[in-house]
């Protein structure tokens, strides 16, 4: 299952089964550490922002792997890769897309 992070998906309560782990990932992947509260070390750490492409490229894939398997147990990481869009690339924004296993107890 390939998440696109550049698209959004309409948040469904009450959401079981596959649709509730890809909108937890989702949800990983759209925090920001340190905007929930009560639970600071929730979301991505933004600290590659302003470094040169190929680094925040390589900082932006570490800390997705990290924290999508951290905090989404089931859920194994086989891929990030990033959105060739050249719009996006002129502004120097990084739409990661990721690939994901859903692993079953």
């Amino acid at each position: 299952m390939k998440i696109d992070v550049s698209e959004k998906d309409p948040i469904e309560i009450g959401a079981t089964g596959f649709k509730r782990t890809v909108q937890q990932v989702r949800t990983v992947l759209q925090t920001i550490k340190g905007s929930v509260p009560l639970n600071r070390s929730f979301g991505m750490d933004l600290s590659f922002v302003d470094q040169p492409e190929n680094v925040a490229m390589a900082r932006a894939t570490a800390n997705i792997i990290g924290e999508v398997e951290k905090q989404v147990e089931e859920v194994k990481v086989l891929s990030v890769k990033y959105k060739n869009d050249a719009d996006s690339a002129q502004e120097g924004i990084l739409f990661p897309i990721v690939e994901i296993e859903i692993e079953s107890e």
